[in-house]
């Protein structure tokens, strides 16, 4: 995980006009399509909640500080980070977007092959409520 976009991702939840779209590769869009259909939902529904800003790498630990500082100004060690309620809180605000544009995704997904009258598999409609 890659403490920028889990800090740009916190930044812009603060803001109820930012509107999140996540940009999947073709092969990754396909791929996620696909998991609908077996159970690799559950695992990237998983994945998504597991996401802490606190266990996050940067490529220059200089920003890894300054974003964690920001965050919670008066701790300085990767415990106090994870004792912390204003770290928490990030992470659960995080993960609850994350996962409400995984829910989303799906939905669309199923809406847009309805219309397009495409063959959605019982198991993705399956997996698509649970999401919802």
């Amino acid at each position: 995980t890659r403490i920028w976009c889990v800090f740009e991702l916190w930044v812009a939840c603060q803001s109820k006009d930012v509107k999140l779209e996540v940009i999947l590769s073709e092969q990754a869009e396909a791929e996620f399509h696909q998991s609908l259909s077996a159970d690799g939902v559950v695992s990237v529904w998983k994945a998504l909640g597991r996401v802490q800003i606190q266990k996050a790498k940067a490529s220059v630990p200089e920003d890894r500080s300054n974003i964690m500082r920001l965050v919670e100004p008066d701790v300085t060690t990767d415990e106090e980070y994870g004792a912390s309620e204003k770290v928490n809180q990030l992470n659960q605000v995080v993960v609850q977007r994350l996962q409400a544009w995984c829910a989303e995704a799906a939905a669309q997904f199923a809406e847009r092959s309805l219309e397009e009258h495409i063959a959605v598999k019982p198991k993705a409609c399956a997996n698509t409520s649970w999401l919802l």
